[in-house]
């Protein structure tokens, strides 16, 4: 079987990355509101976090899809390489939010803003639960595909779940940020 051609399981993989940007693009727009009636750093950094997951898992479709043309006589390795180019996309937009968030950051650790907890809490619990949602559509095919088991495993260890149950982790900075502020 050629695994440049367009098969079944290809197409399923496809539709469920594709349902995993979508439900990421739901989440993004949701923290993103959440982020500003709050006022919660967390929220908007999160927001920005999934909206950087959003382009990754495009990316991983257009590689894919890129990768599965046949090689001609200029490309002789075929268009595989495209991954390559998805994952240096990839890294060079985590680092100019990682700079954005740092950023902001210090701005309110100077200048310490209140933060809507009920909100803030709320949306989290809902953006945990539909990440949750997008780990176990990505769950099924990482066997099938090491790329895939890696951003499956990639979108384990950014949402707090946990690797052998799937169960969600009490840890990491939105939910130190949601515990730490309870009165």
């Amino acid at each position: 079987m050629d695994p440049h051609q367009p098969t079944n399981g290809n197409a399923t993989v496809d539709r469920k990355l594709w349902a995993s940007a979508a439900l990421n693009s739901a989440i993004t727009l949701a923290e993103f509101i959440g982020g500003l009636l709050s006022g919660s750093l967390a929220l908007l950094s999160d927001a920005v976090h999934n909206a950087s997951d959003v382009l990754s898992l495009g990316l991983a479709i257009w590689a894919r899809r890129v990768g599965r043309k046949p090689a001609t006589y200029r490309h002789t390795y075929g268009f595989r390489r495209a991954e390559v180019i998805a994952a240096l996309v990839n890294a060079v937009v985590l680092l100019g939010v990682t700079v954005l968030i740092a950023r902001e950051a210090i701005v309110r650790f100077l200048h310490p803003q209140p933060v809507a907890q009920g909100i803030m809490l709320g949306v989290g619990i809902v953006a945990l639960l539909a990440n949750a949602g997008s780990v176990l559509l990505l769950h099924r095919h990482e066997k099938d595909d090491v790329k895939f088991g890696r951003m499956k495993s990639y979108l384990q260890e950014e949402w707090g779940v946990n690797h052998v149950t799937l169960e969600p982790e009490v840890s990491g900075c939105g939910e130190t940020e949601v515990l730490g502020r309870w009165p």
